[in-house]
């Protein structure tokens, strides 16, 4: 019964999600922290961290951060990703 009720709360989540309404703030942080998680990893097992070129990692994630307002926020974008999830599903 857990389970269900678990799965109908992810589910309104997702609805909720969809619908446009509020994202709780640390939900929106969870992909922050894996980005700064990951380019730390990076950090610490790099042979020299004199030689990490933070121009291009700080491009490579405008670009993504761009990508994703693209996929995101626009019409365009998002019936793009949904025609093509529908195509894969299918």
């Amino acid at each position: 019964m857990t389970g269900l009720l678990l799965l109908q709360s992810a589910a309104e989540q997702v609805a909720q999600a969809h619908a446009g309404l509020h994202t709780p703030l640390w939900s929106r942080l969870v992909g922050v922290l894996g980005i700064i998680t990951m380019i730390g990893i990076a950090v610490l097992i790099s042979y020299d961290r004199k030689k990490i070129n933070w121009r291009l990692v700080l491009s490579g994630l405008a670009i993504q951060f761009v990508f994703g307002l693209i996929v995101l926020k626009t019409g365009p974008g998002r019936a793009f990703f949904d025609f093509f999830g529908r195509v894969i599903t299918g």
